[in-house]
C-alpha cells in the first residue's frame, strides 16, 4: 500500500480520498432510501420498512481510503473523479417482468420520476451522461448482465446496480473464474488491442493470439454460465448481442460492476460509521 500511496501523491488529481470516503458515508442513507423507492415505484414491490423490500437490497461498506487510493492509481492514473463506487448497493429483481419494468423506466428520461426529484432535493444528481449502463440488452464482455445507475453529489458519486437474484450464484462462480483468468494479464492485453483496432478501424486481433488454450476454455465457460443463467431467468428475450469469443462488445469505458462479495445487509435506519471529519447528515 505504501507504493500506491507514494504514486498517488505524485499523480493525484480530483477530490481527496478522505473527501470521497466521507461523502460516501454520507451518501449511504439516501442511497438506501432511493433503492427502496425504486423497488416500490418501479418494481412494484412493497416498499414499507417491514415489507418485501427487506430482502431486495444489499449495501456494500463504503470503499476505504486505502482502496480509493489503490483504485485511483491502478485504474485511473490518479484521477479520483473517475471513482464512482465509494458508496454502492444492489437491488435484486425476482422476475423477468420486474427487470423489464426497470429497463423501460431507466431507458427513458428519469428526471421527473418522483424518487429522482427527491434525490435532487437532497443534493444528488442522476448522472444521465454516464448512466444508466444497460448491460441487460447488451451484456458485458464476460456475459455479466445488470442495469447500472450512477449519482453525483459534489465531486463524489455512488452507484446502484439492478440485477436478477436468480443469477447471484452464477455471478459468484463466474467472478472467481474471471479473477483466475485475469492473473496472466493476457485478457486485458487482448481487450486493449481489440479496442485499439476498433478505434483505428482495422481488423481486431483474434483471441488466440493473446490467450492460451486453457484461458480460452475458461473464458468460454464464463460466457456459457452467464448465458445459461440468463435463459433460466427469462432475460435472453431482452438481449440484442450476447458476447462471443470472437466478437466481444465494443465497450471502451466499461465500469467495474461485478457483484460485490463483501455486500452486507443494510437494515433500514441503520447509520454507517462516520470518520472523525465526516459532515453531519440528517438521515
Amino acid at each position: 500500500m505504501g507504493k500506491s500511496r507514494d504514486k498517488f501523491l505524485e499523480v493525484s488529481r480530483g477530490p481527496s480520498p478522505a473527501q470521497i470516503f466521507n461523502t460516501s458515508q454520507m451518501a449511504s442513507s439516501p442511497a438506501y432510501k432511493y433503492a427502496r423507492a425504486v423497488c416500490s415505484e418501479v418494481l412494484g414491490v412493497d416498499g414499507t420498512v417491514k415489507g418485501e423490500i427487506a430482502g431486495r437490497i444489499k449495501m456494500a461498506k463504503p470503499k476505504s481510503i486505502e482502496r480509493i487510493i489503490e483504485k485511483a492509481v491502478t485504474d485511473y492514473d490518479g484521477d479520483t473523479t473517475r471513482i464512482k463506487d465509494g458508496a454502492r448497493l444492489t437491488i435484486y429483481t425476482h422476475t423477468a417482468k420486474e427487470m423489464e419494468r426497470a429497463l423501460k423506466v431507466f431507458a427513458g428520461k428519469v428526471e421527473n420520476q418522483s424518487f429522482n426529484v427527491d434525490m435532487r432535493k437532497r443534493g444528488y444528481k442522476f448522472d444521465e451522461e454516464k448512466s444508466p449502463k444497460d448491460f441487460i440488452t447488451n451484456p458485458k464482455r464476460s456475459g455479466f448482465m445488470a442495469l447500472y445507475l450512477n449519482f453525483k453529489i459534489g465531486d463524489a458519486c455512488f452507484e446502484v446496480q439492478i440485477y436478477p437474484e436468480s443469477m447471484k450464484d452464477t455471478y459468484k462462480q463466474t467472478h472467481a473464474l474471471y479473477e483466475d483468468l485475469r492473473v496472466s494479464g493476457n485478457l486485458e492485453r487482448w481487450q486493449k488491442a481489440y479496442d485499439k483496432a476498433l478505434v483505428a478501424q482495422t481488423t481486431p486481433p483474434l483471441i488466440n493470439t493473446f490467450l492460451t488454450g486453457r484461458e480460452i476454455k475458461t473464458y468460454q465457460k464464463i460466457l456459457d454460465l452467464h448465458r445459461e443463467a440468463a435463459e433460466k431467468a427469462g432475460l435472453m428475450k431482452f438481449v440484442k448481442n450476447f458476447p462471443t469469443l470472437d466478437c466481444p462488445p465494443p465497450v471502451m469505458d466499461e465500469p467495474d460492476i461485478m457483484p460485490y462479495p463483501e455486500d452486507v445487509d443494510f437494515p433500514h435506519a441503520a447509520r454507517p460509521a462516520r470518520s472523525q471529519n465526516a459532515p453531519e447528515y440528517d438521515a
